[in-house]
């Protein structure tokens, strides 16, 4: 019987796989919920890929083609006295359309989770305090930490892991 080594984990086997360049990394599309795209750029140009575990993109187009993950990054645009977020209303119908079929798509909301619609679909995590930046640096350790390579030499992302793991940004 052999005895498995605890040391280095995770991180071991992602620079391991990165190292010899046997996977495909996760591409990950970020639509954008009233965030300008020049300035969403900048962010993505700044983001850990984690020994090029993720590639970043802005998505395009709505269907998001090509990516393994949409994430729907979503600035509230609640005005005071409005019923309702104009910005999640889009982000949440975009990924109920998209369904699980396609790619799989979660939500970063720029709020706290008291700012939330309480109707929403699939998963939505909360920036809390953190600026969009600082987030999505944050969202990116845990997209890597509820990855698991296949047995077709690419890696996955394991959903029900990050629902688990992420939801309020600003404690995690």
């Amino acid at each position: 019987m052999m005895k498995q080594s605890h040391t280095g984990g995770r991180s071991a086997i992602q620079h391991d796989l990165a190292k010899r360049g046997a996977f495909s990394p996760l591409r990950i599309a970020i639509r954008l919920w009233g965030y300008d795209a020049s300035s969403a750029q900048t962010w993505i140009e700044a983001l850990p890929t984690l020994d090029g575990l993720l590639l970043w993109t802005i998505a395009l187009a709505p269907s998001s083609p090509g990516a393994d993950i949409t994430l729907h990054m979503v600035k509230p645009s609640k005005v005071p006295g409005a019923p309702f977020c104009w910005n999640c209303v889009g982000a949440n119908r975009s990924v109920a359309r998209m369904g699980r079929a396609m790619s799989t798509a979660f939500t970063l909301f720029a709020g706290h989770a008291d700012q939330l619609p309480p109707a929403r679909s699939g998963l939505w995590i909360t920036c809390g305090a953190l600026p969009p930046r600082a987030a999505l640096a944050r969202l990116a350790h845990l997209i890597a930490a509820a990855t698991m390579p296949t047995s077709s030499d690419a890696v996955t992302l394991r959903y029900r892991v990050l629902e688990l793991i992420a939801r309020d940004l600003d404690i995690a």
